[in-house]
């Protein structure tokens, strides 16, 4: 069964190889995830190393954690190396996008359905609720026939 054209491998996407394509997601969701939390230890490592701040290692263990406590470490973050900063947090919301990605192939793995047949039930469904709107019978509804929806 054919699923879909995949811009990013420059092939079909389908039955015989739908697992690499997951393991191919999962394994790049997971890469930006530690990519991020390494680049964040990293700069966090930085800065308590050159204690430009008055942060210290047992400020992570001797206070409580609230926004109070946590907003200065960040802005010390941010500011110590903000190349740094902005890479992580794109590597971290670019893990989060593919994260929803693999959630939404999760998806249709669990149903047994293809990104092809998933686009065209919603599609369908759509089509349904407008022709019921304006009255039509969804028995006379086609996915074609576009005088009824038109």
């Amino acid at each position: 069964r054919f699923d879909h054209h995949c811009p990013v491998l420059n092939q079909a996407v389908g039955e015989q190889n739908y697992r690499f394509f997951l393991i191919f997601l999962w394994v790049h969701c997971a890469m930006c995830f530690y990519g991020s939390f390494v680049m964040w230890r990293l700069l966090w490592g930085q800065v308590v190393a050159n204690d430009e701040h008055g942060l210290s290692p047992s400020l992570l263990v001797s206070r409580p954690l609230n926004l109070k406590t946590i907003l200065p470490r960040f802005v010390a973050l941010i500011f110590h190396d903000p190349v740094i900063t902005v890479f992580a947090m794109a590597v971290g919301a670019a893990g989060f996008g593919l994260s929803v990605f693999v959630g939404f192939h999760a998806m249709l793995v669990y149903r047994g359905m293809t990104t092809n047949e998933y686009y065209k039930w919603r599609d369908l469904a759509d089509a349904a609720t407008v022709a019921a709107k304006r009255g039509i019978e969804t028995s006379k509804l086609y996915i074609d026939d576009e005088e009824n929806i038109s």
